[in-house]
């Protein structure tokens, strides 16, 4: 595994949440995780199987947003960054365009975005 590992997570259209994990010079899709105890802990194994020492870039304007970083604080060497909406639209300039991104899953876009934004951010 690598030394660090970007990862953006976002919630979807269906109140659900969506990981992408950079690890090892590929993007890495998730599943759609619901709002459950046990969801959110399937969310933590993918990424713990997947990435070492994790830096997690996500949008705290969902209402159970801080339930989630309760769940991720756990991982080992994690590092979470609060992007708020505002924020993700000052790193426009330098994000991927539709035209460089890889083909995107439902509702992936925006939580590849924040993926960026954490590997960006020091």
């Amino acid at each position: 595994m690598n030394e660090r590992s970007y990862v953006g997570i976002d919630n979807t259209d269906k109140n659900e949440w969506i990981a992408v994990l950079w690890c090892d010079g590929k993007s890495v899709f998730s599943r759609p995780y619901r709002n459950t105890p046990t969801e959110l802990e399937a969310l933590v194994r993918f990424i713990t199987e997947r990435c070492d020492r994790p830096k997690i870039c996500l949008n705290p304007a969902h209402p159970r947003a801080f339930e989630l970083v309760k769940c991720i604080s756990g991982i080992a060497g994690v590092e979470v960054v609060l992007m708020s909406n505002a924020g993700l639209r000052l790193h426009l300039d330098w994000l991927p365009s539709d035209t460089m991104a890889p083909v995107f899953q439902a509702d992936s876009r925006r939580a590849y975005l924040l993926a960026c934004c954490a590997e960006r951010m020091i």
